[in-house]
């Protein structure tokens, strides 16, 4: 059911965009987010990465992280994380480095989707983060057909009830 709706916002929001962004559509915490990557340099993508959704949320960062898993690749040193999803960015005395979630698919003994982990990433390399925007909230489930017929009969049966009723006037 999650699913139908999921796709059916998916196709709906690719309808009416005009020009959308070419990220992916992700659930986490009943929201719906479009995401991509961008990679480079903690000194350059700063405004960028304190302006997303996640940043400053540990909870929708994890969360994130788990749902996106390697859908976007695993770009980050050298094949073994998934793009950051930053929550904070702190002035060392000596460097910038920043902390937030990826997803770490070699976690021995952890489910699949659940095993992004918490991380810091240091100012000199480049790195590659999550960017995307907040789509709005999953849409409510739409009906599937056995249950759109079932509504549909009782709504006959209730007229016609209705008709032959005496006191139906």
């Amino acid at each position: 059911m999650r699913l139908i709706a999921k796709a059916c916002a998916t196709i709906l929001l690719a309808a009416s965009a005009s020009g959308a962004a070419a990220g992916v559509i992700y659930e986490a915490q009943g929201n719906l987010y479009d995401i991509e990557t961008v990679s480079g340099l903690l000194s350059n993508l700063r405004s960028t990465i304190e302006a997303q959704a996640w940043f400053a949320d540990e909870s929708l960062a994890r969360d994130l992280a788990n749902e996106v898993g390697r859908s976007l690749g695993l770009p980050n040193t050298a094949g073994m994380y998934g793009p950051m999803f930053a929550t904070s960015i702190y002035d060392g005395a000596v460097a910038d480095y920043t902390i937030g979630w990826i997803y770490y698919p070699n976690r021995p003994g952890l489910p699949e989707e659940n095993r992004a982990q918490s991380h810091s990433f240091g100012y000199s390399n480049t790195w590659t983060f999550a960017v995307g925007s907040l789509v709005g909230p999953v849409p409510s489930m739409v009906p599937e057909p056995p249950q759109l017929a079932f509504v549909a009969l009782a709504a006959m049966l209730l007229v016609g009830r209705n008709k032959r009723s005496p006191d139906a006037a």
